[in-house]
């Protein structure tokens, strides 16, 4: 076997190992193109408080849509991933988040004109959900 195959393995070894799943962007239609960027919004914590946020849409280079999150604390600096995205609707995608406090869903409603989205936000076993907003930079 070539190295390049050897290596194209252990990498989708390694990927499927860490539980993320790769979701190519042409199932959800060209619009989702049009989300990629940075966006700054309140996001209430799991404690209730509101704080500013920031997530990040990218296109991986295998074509997924991934993403990555971070709050605007003072004395933080603890960023998430944003995986497995799936899209509900039209304009509404919901993926799973993960950080170093938890896990667990989010969708997120985004505006005709992509510069903003309204997200729930939950942990993995629980019911209740909270607010995750953006508006683009």
């Amino acid at each position: 076997m070539n190295r390049t195959v050897l290596w194209a393995a252990a990498g989708v070894l390694a990927f499927c190992a860490l539980g993320c799943r790769s979701t190519p962007v042409p199932q959800f239609g060209p619009w989702v193109k049009e989300i990629v960027g940075s966006y700054t919004g309140p996001v209430t914590k799991g404690t209730d408080e509101v704080v500013m946020g920031r997530t990040v849409f990218t296109i991986a280079p295998d074509g997924a849509l991934i993403g990555e999150y971070e709050l605007l604390e003072k004395h933080t600096d603890d960023p998430g991933t944003l995986h497995s995205f799936d899209r509900v609707d039209t304009h509404t995608l919901r993926c799973r988040w993960r950080d170093k406090y938890g896990a667990g869903e989010l969708q997120m409603v985004f505006a005709p004109d992509r510069k903003s989205f309204e997200g729930l936000w939950r942990y993995d076993g629980q019911t209740v959900r909270r607010p995750w907003n953006g508006l683009r930079h």
